[in-house]
């Protein structure tokens, strides 16, 4: 059957997105070294120059009393406005004669107006620090958007694969640039917009893959439905990243995106388990039965203890180094459904890419397991 029109402008809108994230991930590691070699002041930023929830209680700004969502208003009595501001104030900061930093008077306000100042010493960035907060998330975004390729490339049926691949190139977007979010804020909107955007793809893949749903053959708008659930999101995120109302109100826009992430996540395992029920067809119930496995060990740390949490007004702190590296199990069960059932016209040449690119992870997710260990037996 020849494919519709509409299906082709969607491959070539999906591959865009797909190397726009793939640029961005180009970019990451050049920002982030940047950013490493700076004084470093012991606590990350969100938008509006919000001090972040993530970090260590003694990083040199958080033992100095700065906490979420506090506001950093001048450095050395110099008002700062944004992230490329305070950057390059602190790089002119001076060193003494051992090379040390010399300390900066901080002057931030509370969310409810309250001001105060402190002074706080930088440091020098520890290698082990980048690895948590860069490092880990980031080879997890380059090994979601490698595999949503892999399937574009590899995939005879065009809609699955057009949409696996967006799902993944936003969830790259948000692992990959999640560094960048908290310290540079070079792609701050493209972040910001890779939440909703995740969540929506998502839901729409939850329509279509590993085969579309009967009923979405039947209503072929419904497709739609999860993009027009996020629109006023993305809007909303838009607004208050290019024109913000408060310097704050970011904060509940984000809180609406992990709702929706979360719900997004809980609908594509309850079609999955809809299709492993309810499907004619036996390959199509064992393929939801792995990806569903695999989909509830990706998603559920991230789900359980921060998704829905956050949602219901708790605030934790995001650990990167534990909810990111558990997706790659959701790639490794996709690749195994694909390769075990040959859902894809798999070459020769892509078996082996497959089998290099699942040893690859599975070194990667034993490397920050062990790490993680060590981590907490050596405190």
């Amino acid at each position: 059957m020849k494919r519709l029109p509409t299906l082709k402008v969607f491959e070539y809108l999906t591959l865009g997105i797909g190397l726009g994230a793939a640029i961005l991930l180009i970019l990451a590691p050049f920002w982030a070294y940047a950013w490493y070699q700076q004084p470093f002041l012991g606590v990350f930023i969100e938008p509006n120059l919000v001090s972040s929830r993530i970090g260590e209680e003694d990083w040199p700004a958080r033992k100095a009393g700065v906490e979420w969502p506090d506001r950093l208003v001048s450095v050395n009595g110099q008002p700062v406005a944004n992230a490329t501001e305070l950057n390059g104030l602190l790089q002119q900061s001076g060193q003494d004669a051992s090379g040390n930093y010399l300390p900066v008077a901080l002057s931030y306000e509370r969310r409810e107006g309250e001001p105060y100042e402190v002074t706080v010493t930088p440091r020098h960035v520890e290698l082990g620090e980048l690895a948590a907060q860069f490092i880990a998330p980031y080879l997890v975004g380059v090994a979601l958007l490698g595999t949503g390729f892999w399937v574009f490339r590899s995939s005879g049926d065009r809609e699955p694969a057009c949409a696996f691949l967006l799902f993944t190139a936003a969830a790259s977007v948000t692992t990959g640039a999640y560094f960048d979010m908290n310290t540079t804020h070079h792609v701050l909107l493209v972040w910001a917009l890779s939440l909703p955007i995740a969540a929506a793809s998502l839901g729409y893949l939850s329509f279509v893959f590993p085969k579309p749903l009967p009923f979405v053959k039947s209503f072929p708008w419904a497709r739609l439905l999860p993009w027009l659930i996020a629109l006023p999101l993305i809007v909303w995120d838009i607004r208050e990243i290019a024109a913000p109302s408060d310097p704050w109100a970011y904060i509940q826009a984000w809180i609406s995106g992990y709702g929706l992430a979360a719900i997004a996540i809980l609908f594509f395992l309850g079609m999955l388990v809809v299709r492993f029920r309810t499907s004619r067809s036996p390959v199509t119930r064992q393929q939801s039965r792995i990806i569903v496995f695999g989909a509830g060990l990706a998603f559920g740390p991230v789900l359980l203890f921060y998704l829905i949490p956050f949602f219901f007004g708790s605030v934790p702190a995001f650990q990167s180094a534990f909810y990111f590296p558990p997706m790659v199990v959701f790639l490794f069960a996709v690749a195994y459904a694909i390769v075990r059932y040959r859902m894809l016209d798999v070459d020769r040449f892509l078996s082996l890419a497959t089998t290099y690119l699942l040893t690859s992870i599975a070194a990667l997710v034993i490397f920050y397991a062990l790490l993680a260990v060590f981590s907490l037996l050596l405190q």
